[in-house]
């Protein structure tokens, strides 16, 4: 592991508790762990996670956002699939 990268994995550490505390605001969070700029650590912190600062404070260790789009994904194909099924089988709702 290099050295950047030992000390981003830290940074995200110590970050962590921070943000399942909900105390500070995360733009306070990111700087009292080293980020100059807040909008590098969501992006770092989601980069490393999988989950962005907000999600992981309303959530603690909620999905990774990859998880839920998958998951958008398959249900708005089971809706298709369920609408088009409904359709064949001839309902009348879907008569036009």
């Amino acid at each position: 592991m290099s050295p950047h990268r030992f000390l981003v994995q830290r940074q995200i550490e110590q970050a962590r508790p921070l943000l399942a505390a909900q105390t500070p605001p995360i733009a306070e969070i990111a700087r009292s762990v080293g980020f100059r700029e807040p909008s590098h650590f969501m992006t770092t912190f989601r980069r490393v996670t999988d989950i962005t600062p907000s999600v992981y404070c309303s959530g603690g260790k909620a999905k990774s956002a990859k998880a839920s789009n998958q998951e958008r994904k398959t249900s708005a194909a089971a809706l298709h699939f369920s609408t088009c099924g409904d359709y064949l089988q001839g309902d009348p709702s879907y008569e036009v």
